[in-house]
């Protein structure tokens, strides 16, 4: 096998890797800045598992 085609491969299958992970970031960077700027969307997301996780706990402790 040619060492130099496969170099070229792998250089494109990371740099094409590193797009993708780049791009997810540039999503999450997005998503963050849009709940931390809205004050009921940051309630949604970090208050309901909250309520969701103490109503779990609750019935855990009601069974035993």
């Amino acid at each position: 096998m040619n060492v130099v085609a496969v170099s070229a491969n792998l250089t494109q299958f990371l740099e094409d890797a590193g797009a993708i992970v780049e791009a997810a970031t540039g999503w999450m960077s997005t998503a963050f800045t849009t709940i931390s700027g809205n004050a009921i969307l940051m309630a949604l997301v970090f208050g309901l598992p909250l309520v969701g996780l103490g109503i779990g706990l609750l019935s855990r402790l009601i069974r035993v």
